[in-house]
């Protein structure tokens, strides 16, 4: 596992046990793969999951995902151009996995 996979972890680990594990969330067990992107508007090849999240919607009794693509910035690296191009990656992978059935099979539970 890289530096950079192998601190993502540590992170998500952190943040799933400290943090969403208060309200019942839960993460998947696949952790840092890419998929195939399945609509041709996005011009990319794969999308990114680092980590995903899901927990059940207490209103809709539904259970709702979170596709996260975690980052790792040097200090003072942090810009507008940078927040909106990881937006945008984030955006076209969510609207991907909507629809994605590989997506589905790795990461929904029935």
């Amino acid at each position: 596992m890289g530096g950079e996979t192998s601190a993502i972890q540590r992170v998500a680990g952190k943040i799933s046990d400290d943090i969403f594990s208060v309200f019942k969330w839960d993460r998947a067990a696949r952790a840092d793969m890419n998929w195939d992107c399945c609509q041709e508007a996005h011009s990319k090849k794969t999308h990114p999951s680092d980590v995903v999240f899901f927990y059940i919607d207490p209103y809709e009794e539904e259970m709702v995902y979170l596709n996260t693509d975690l980052k790792s910035y040097a200090e003072g690296t942090i810009g507008k151009k940078i927040v909106e191009g990881a937006l945008t990656s984030l955006a076209l992978a969510t609207e991907c996995a909507n629809v994605s059935e590989e997506w589905r099979l790795k990461y929904v539970h029935d």
